[in-house]
């Protein structure tokens, strides 16, 4: 655990530089910035501390469950220092605060703010940075702190599930990246303004799609055609693979769209898109609505308590589903979901010839090797179990019990969409969907190995 430490002195080192990005736009702005300068210099405060105090004698590389419990404390750590601006700058509780801070840095999007765009700008562009940060977590934590390949930069990568790509440098891998998440941020602040012709909402709402995060700067999203497409592009490029949207960088596009990943999540998406507007007859639900559900971004224009429901568990199932393995986008994801299909597959398949025959299950042309599929069932059922149990520990807040089960998954998804307010939960309920928000982020493995002693 002393090396852990180490580690997570050398990240909130690094953290504390982006408060100050809030900090000079309030300065500018008239605003009482000192909020965000006082977070820069706890990080920075509390991470020489660590790293000086546990790494006297030096440090060394981390093992595989040294990284999920340096992944998993760094987005306990942050979101609680994080929320000291949230408390400052406006009325908000502790507990509320803890839940926005939480919600922002695991990229949920839940919010128990009913109208953000009464907040200071500055917090409002705290709020959408944090979704950002969140989302590339990986690449902060491995630059920030790893100096060379080594042990725990294949470590951090597996911990943060980030798949090892055969015939690349670790540290190159991850450098591009980088540069591709902050070229399609700049894309998206773009595609943003030339949609509202507001900068301030165009880098909110680039911060926030890009990161699946889902954070609005107001109310309910513009249902302005340019803005709902802008956010569907983004949205979309948020939930696919970083590893993918290299090769389509490189002019490998066929093997991209020929990927099982993207080839399943086609499939689910137009599933739902096509069965919701069968019910409902309504097309920004059935698109945009849909795609804000399955990237698990969150961006919200409907009702949900108002429409049907079978529609409504429609949305329950794009949310579980959630986007792509090695993407910002949370949920089971498309991989997982698929080797579903692919078991029942071979299943039929299997019940059809002599027991003697050898049938490997196949995801795309790839052999499944039993051990991966075995931790791909395990994770579901870990993940659907965890969901349904907070359901019925959220109903006990007198919460109906479908609306409590609407928020549990949108909580564990990182997903953000919500069927009622969530101002007004009790105690109880707010914890338990912030418990969720972390396990979602860090997909429940890393938490639970904190908790295990070695």
């Amino acid at each position: 655990m002393k090396n852990v430490l180490v580690y997570l002195g050398m990240l909130l080192q690094l953290v504390s530089v982006f408060p100050l990005i809030p900090g000079v736009f309030a300065l500018i702005h008239g605003e009482f910035g000192y909020a965000f300068y006082t977070v820069s210099l706890l990080y920075i405060f509390l991470g020489v501390i660590l790293e000086k105090y546990f790494g006297k004698g030096g440090y060394e590389d981390l093992s595989f469950s040294d990284a999920l419990k340096l992944t998993a404390l760094s987005f306990i750590i942050i979101p609680v220092i994080g929320a000291i601006p949230y408390h400052i700058m406006t009325n908000m509780s502790i507990t509320d605060a803890m839940f926005e801070s939480i919600s922002g840095f695991t990229t949920t999007g839940l919010t128990v703010i009913n109208d953000p765009s009464t907040l200071p700008k500055s917090l409002l562009l705290w709020r959408s940075m944090t979704q950002w940060m969140g989302g590339i977590g990986i690449v902060i934590v491995f630059l920030g702190i790893i100096r060379e390949v080594s042990t725990s930069t294949l470590n951090i990568f597996s911990a943060q599930n980030i798949e090892k790509k055969l015939g690349y440098d670790i540290l190159s891998l991850s450098r591009r990246i980088f540069h591709l998440y902050i070229l399609l941020t700049t894309f998206g602040v773009v595609l943003f303004f030339l949609s509202s012709r507001n900068i301030f909402l165009a880098v909110n709402y680039a911060l926030t799609s890009i990161s699946t995060g889902g954070f609005q700067p107001v109310k309910s999203f513009p249902t302005d055609p340019p803005m709902l497409l802008s956010a569907i592009v983004m949205m979309l490029a948020g939930s696919i693979s970083f590893l993918l949207l290299e090769d389509v960088f490189r002019g490998k596009i066929r093997k991209a769209i020929t990927s099982p990943q993207i080839i399943w999540m086609s499939v689910f998406l137009s599933t739902l898109a096509a069965y919701t507007f069968l019910k409902t007859k309504n097309i920004i639900l059935s698109t945009f609505q849909i795609v804000s559900a399955l990237t698990t971004t969150g961006y919200q224009t409907a009702n949900f308590s108002a429409i049907p429901e079978v529609v409504f568990f429609v949305f329950i199932i794009a949310m579980i589903i959630g986007g792509n393995t090695n993407s910002t986008a949370g949920g089971i994801k498309t991989e997982r979901a698929g080797l579903v299909f692919s078991c029942i597959r071979w299943s039929v398949k299997r019940a059809s010839l002599p027991r003697r025959a050898i049938i490997p299950v196949r995801f795309g042309r790839r052999i499944v090797e039993d051990e991966e599929l075995k931790l791909a069932l395990i994770f579901i059922t870990t993940y659907l179990a965890f969901g349904t149990l907070a359901s019925f520990v959220i109903s006990l807040d007198n919460v109906p019990f479908r609306h409590a089960l609407f928020q549990s998954f949108s909580a564990i998804g990182t997903v953000g969409l919500s069927s009622e307010s969530i101002a007004g939960y009790g105690l109880l309920s707010k914890l338990t969907l912030m418990v969720l928000m972390l396990f979602g982020r860090l997909e429940i493995f890393p938490l639970l190995v904190l908790m295990v002693k070695d």
